[in-house]
Formats: C-alpha cells, structure tokens, sequence
C-alpha cells in the first residue's frame, strides 16, 4: 500500500530534512541527474547517509546502503525523490531497496521522469516495502526544480541573478559598477556558482568587465569539478578571441550575422560556437539557444546579465528563478544602469511579480529569491 500525505505539507519530517540538507550540501551536484538525498532510520537514529554521486556514479540510496550496512534490514529509508527501477547508468535502486530488506520507503516527491513516474514505488510495494509519499514534498520540488523542468520541456531551467541598489540600478553614469554588493554577498554569489551547471552573460558584460566566469568562493579558485560551464550569447560576434571568458569549457552562442573568420578565431580559443536562430531584432533567438542547450544537456543555467539579455528574458517570460541581491543604497540618475530593461511591461497588470518568496541577510545586504509569474490572461 502506498499511502500518500498532504502535498501541500511544507514542514519536513525530522528525517525528511536530514535528506533533503544532505542533497543541498552535495558538492559537486550530479547534473544533468538530480543531486538525490537519502538517510536510512534504525531504532530512531540514523545509520546511513548519500547523495547521488556526479558523473553517471552511484545512486543516493545505494550510497546510504552502502554506509548503513546490515542496520538496513528493517530500517527506514527517507528519500528527495523516488526511486527508479529501471536499468539506467546504474542498477534499479528499488531492487538494491529489496534486497537490502528495507521495511519503509518514504519519498517527498514521485520522479517526473515517465519511465519511473509512480512505478518505482509500486514495485516496492510490490515486494512487500511499505511506501509513504508526500513528507517535504514542497521543499523538495523546490530543491529538484531543475531537473523537473527539464524533463518537461528539454530546456535549461533558467535563473537570473543581479546586485542593485534599491532602486534597481546596478552602474553608475559613468559605468562603474564595483562593488554595489558587500563581500559577504561576493562571496555567497561564488558558492553558487559552484551548484549550478552553467552560468551566462551577454556580450556587453564581457566588453565591459571581461569577467572569467569561474567559481571562486572566497578569494580562491574553485575545483575543476565545481566549475560552470561558461556561455556568452554574442549575436554578432563582438567579444575578442583573447577575452578571459574562454576555453574547453566555454559556449559562444551566436548568429549568421557573425563572420566565419571571428567564429574559426573564437574556436582556436578553445571555445565552442553555437549558431542559432534570430529573433526579429536580428540578435539570438533566446529560445533557440535554450534547445540547443538542452540538447547538450545543460540542465540548469544561471544568466548574470547584463541588463538587455535579463529584459529578453523577462520579456519572453522564459525566468524560472529571481536571484536578487539588494544593497542599502540610493544610485539615482537617469543616466545610472538599470538591472533589467527590455520592454518592460506596459501596465501594472504585466509586470512579474515573484512567488514562494525567501529572503536572508548577507552582511548588509539582502537576498531575495523566488519565482516570478505573470497575468495568465496577457
């Protein structure tokens, strides 16, 4: 029987959190697979802990198998997720589940993926492993959003981060822009760059600030591992072949209006070239760059800016995520850049308002972060 608890309970079970902050702590994430959390329970303590393991290696519960040993026969098994039971990269975890004479499997929320959706609990059930569903399901369909967009619609799940003033303005008239945020927010801004997949700017932001991309949180370079992979969106081919930005691990997404002589320069950086589609303004068709990404299975990407590619975004509501951070502070100025443009909405009843709102302190300075939505009527 698999019994099934409110999927609106937003507080987690002790046990459920034990999962779900090992799956948040998880260094380096397991995409374009979701970074799975598992603890085994025995006589009310735990005996086994594991995350799902980068690069195809093993799943989160036959890693806490694997630590809980013999204490698994007629424990308790908390899952972010539910378990597959199909033969995949690994073995089907159900049956390492079975095997192991795991008594219960709870999960927070049932695998989006149609070839485990619900049956990975019925072949539990199945083999006698009572199966509850529901405990966390909202924290964990937050922590897992990645990897169900992206098995939904193919496409990179976007998020897009800035430093503004409060009222919104992220350089001064004369273009300088270090710092807005204080170090603290610096550094928390690095640490995200390390659990994300890929991170992208425009081309304006490598003109002006020929920014290197990579993760380094707290002053220091962060492990191969825990690098991004970089993308630049460049429709016609502006950023120079020496920027910093380049390398094996870097996109440069681009248009026709670029010439071949720049792309074959790009490429003997050490970069790729992806040429896509335009958009009727004759830069890159932002949709199409996000299939052709999904089809290299870049499952998540973290835009940050500059201030015309975030408006295409909020202009095409392809957002997913708003990562803000806020200083105390007043730019003012016409001539002051703001964080997004674009369009903009034209009324009050288009503008993206943000839902399932989080907010923190990061020294002086604010962190928001939630999930914009728009009028479904417009």
């Amino acid at each position: 029987m698999i019994k099934t608890t409110s999927l609106t309970q937003n507080q987690p079970s002790k046990w459920m959190q034990a999962a779900i902050d090992i799956s948040t702590q998880a260094l380096p994430k397991a995409s374009p697979r979701p970074t799975v959390g598992a603890v085994i329970v025995q006589n009310g303590e735990i005996v086994g802990r594991g995350a799902t393991q980068p690069n195809g290696g093993l799943h989160a519960e036959i890693m806490a198998l694997h630590d809980a040993g013999q204490a698994a026969r007629n424990s308790h098994m908390y899952l972010t997720l539910e378990p597959h039971g199909y033969e995949s990269t690994q073995p089907p975890c159900t049956d390492a589940i079975v095997r192991a004479g795991v008594a219960a499997v709870t999960f927070a929320v049932e695998d989006p993926n149609p070839r485990v959706a619900g049956a990975g609990a019925r072949q539990l059930v199945e083999n006698g492993v009572q199966v509850n569903v529901g405990d966390g399901s909202h924290t964990a369909s937050e922590l897992h959003e990645a990897f169900f967009h992206f098995i939904r619609f193919n496409t990179p799940f976007v998020s897009v981060k800035f430093a503004a003033t409060l009222d919104g303005k992220i350089a001064s008239s004369s273009g300088d822009s270090r710092w807005i945020s204080g170090k603290i927010a610096r550094d928390w801004s690095h640490q995200l760059r390390t659990e994300i997949q890929s991170i992208a700017v425009g081309s304006g932001t490598v003109l002006a600030d020929n920014p290197k991309l990579t993760a380094r949180p707290n002053g220091k370079l962060a492990a191969k591992n825990l690098q991004p992979v970089r993308v630049v969106f460049d429709s016609r081919g502006r950023i120079s072949p020496k920027s910093a930005v380049h390398g094996s691990d870097t996109f440069i997404v681009t248009t026709d209006s670029s010439s071949e002589n720049w792309r074959s320069q790009i490429q003997q950086s050490y970069s790729s070239v992806i040429v896509v589609d335009k958009d009727d303004s004759g830069r890159v068709d932002i949709r199409s760059a996000l299939r052709k990404l999904g089809t290299l299975q870049i499952q998540n990407i973290l835009f940050e800016g500059g201030a015309e590619i975030l408006g295409s975004l909020f202009d095409l509501k392809l957002v997913n995520r708003v990562h803000a951070i806020l200083a105390p502070a007043i730019m003012g100025g016409d001539a002051s850049s703001n964080a997004v443009r674009g369009r903009g909405a034209l009324q009050m009843n288009d503008i993206a308002r943000l839902n399932n709102i989080h907010f923190r302190s990061l020294g002086d300075d604010i962190h928001l972060t939630g999930i914009p939505s728009w009028n479904e009527s417009k």
